[in-house]
């Protein structure tokens, strides 16, 4: 018991929460700096990837599928389009010029888009688990997501 007790009190600080991981991600990312405002979600954002690609496609429709279930708004997916381009939705976009590897990804949150670059497919799928981390936890009047900047890719590749 004893035993216990000290590793307890010796592990409690990994689980702190820092003054900056104040939007609860875990693990916490790479980069991340905290902006003013935030992206509110509705039933009229479209959730936008390249048509070309159907591994992006399919981590769009995931993360919508993940936001109905987890917060009850149908998020349209959708190709990209001049038009859309213009609009307040949420991008997912391969950018190959990223050296973050096959897991990184760089998320931007402004009040007026979320965007989602990663030089792969997997690294897509881990940046839209930490916007489902920015998003609050079941249906509320308002679901958003905190205007933020985040960079990451993991220490060590899962898998590896």
């Amino acid at each position: 018991m004893k035993h216990l007790l000290i590793c307890l009190l010796l592990s409690a600080p990994i689980f702190a929460q820092t003054p900056d991981n104040q939007y609860n991600l875990i693990p916490f990312p790479a980069r991340f700096s905290g902006q003013n405002g935030q992206f509110a979600l509705s039933n009229t954002r479209v959730v936008i990837a390249p048509a070309t690609d159907a591994s992006v496609k399919a981590v769009a429709q995931l993360f919508a599928s993940q936001v109905k279930t987890a917060n009850g708004l149908s998020l349209t997916v959708a190709p990209t389009s001049p038009v859309l381009a213009k609009g307040a939705h949420i991008f997912f976009t391969l950018n190959k010029k990223l050296v973050l590897g096959d897991e990184g990804y760089k998320l931007t949150v402004t009040p007026t888009k979320v965007l989602a670059e990663a030089a792969t497919p997997k690294g897509l799928f881990y940046a839209a688990q930490t916007m489902r981390q920015l998003l609050p936890a079941g249906q509320s009047a308002t679901t958003a997501m905190p205007a933020c900047a985040i960079t990451d890719k993991p220490a060590t590749a899962i898998g590896d």
